[in-house]
């Protein structure tokens, strides 16, 4: 407070004393110029007086310069937070409307445009059967190899847009039909490298990786177009970390705990510990090209990055096959 007073007695540091107790003049028809503003593209006077309280070492001392660095940290966090609120509502305000019993939604995308409602109608076009007359016989043959896939999606999936309440049975049919699917995948990428006579370390670096983080992309490109690039950083990291700390301890503690107790999980990989080595220096690669790109995303960070996987890829298969060393002994014929 003693410090307050002198900053009081100050006429050119009164705009940043009279800040402090912008709360009692505060209008909220008309405004006082001494508040922080909210817009991002603004500066207040409390803005503009911390900022010369910091440049200036001489007139004011330490303490004074730290408080105003603090104030104006918070304010220009303040403006981000309500800027990419506003945005978000903007982006994800629902229009629901009922025409008689056909419930439709009507969204706004990331960039403003209005999306197409959904409709009864639109839920159910894979029962259209394309005319072999019209369209060709190769839609009619998609078609059919497509009907059996939407049918027991949508026959045992709520759609969540229309029934609302229903969304937690949404949520775990979703992830019983992820399970299914990725038990398939995995048995068909298994067939295939024992039928080219492929390593099942490279084929789980390379196709089942691929395959399981199509939808980890798909969020993570969502969400970046909608402006929340540190959560498509979070979610690509933190998927990662899940598979390895819960997708394959879970796994074989079921095994060697509960359906073969006392026994170990072998694995058919020496070359795991040189793709591990490899991993942490694609990390710290990774980390130094962020730090490169000023922690942004833009197109040549995503240039270097896929450079990256792909020199990951060819040391970890020359690995694997012995190209760089004897590694691995040679696959069984039978």
């Amino acid at each position: 407070m003693e410090e307050l007073d002198a900053l009081k007695q100050d006429s050119s540091q009164a705009a940043y004393y009279q800040s402090f107790h912008g709360e009692d003049n505060y209008n909220v028809v008309h405004p006082s110029p001494l508040r922080p503003s909210h817009d991002p593209h603004k500066m207040s006077l409390f803005e503009a007086a911390n900022i010369v309280i910091i440049k200036h070492k001489r007139l004011f001392p330490a303490i004074s310069r730290f408080r105003a660095a603090a104030n104006l940290i918070i304010v220009i966090n303040d403006k981000r937070r309500n800027f990419n609120r506003r945005k978000l509502q903007s982006s994800f305000s629902v229009r629901r409307h009922s025409v008689g019993s056909l419930c439709a939604t009507q969204s706004f995308g990331a960039y403003g445009a209005k999306s197409t409602p959904v409709t009864a109608k639109d839920l159910e076009h894979w029962r259209r059967v394309p005319n072999p007359t019209v369209e060709g016989w190769l839609p009619v043959i998609r078609w059919c190899m497509d009907a059996p896939l939407h049918a027991s999606l949508f026959y045992t999936i709520p759609n969540c847009k229309v029934k609302t309440n229903l969304f937690m049975l949404t949520f775990f049919m979703s992830v019983f039909w992820t399970a299914v699917f990725s038990y398939i995948m995995v048995w068909m990428v298994t067939l295939i490298g024992h039928t080219f006579k492929i390593p099942d370390s490279i084929m789980g670096i390379t196709f089942l990786a691929a395959g399981t983080s199509v939808p980890d992309a798909y969020a993570s490109i969502h969400v970046a177009k909608l402006g929340q690039g540190d959560m498509a950083v979070s979610n690509s990291i933190g998927s990662n970390v899940f598979d390895i700390l819960v997708g394959l301890a879970l796994p074989w503690f079921v095994e060697t705990a509960i359906v073969y107790p006392g026994t170990t999980a072998n694995i058919n990989s020496r070359g795991l510990f040189y793709a591990i080595i490899l991993l942490f220096l694609s990390l710290i690669v990774t980390l130094i090209l962020f730090h490169y790109s000023h922690w942004t995303l833009n197109p040549k960070l995503g240039t270097a990055l896929l450079l990256t996987y792909v020199i990951f890829l060819i040391l970890c298969s020359a690995l694997e096959f012995n190209l760089l060393g004897y590694v691995n002994p040679p696959t069984c014929d039978d």
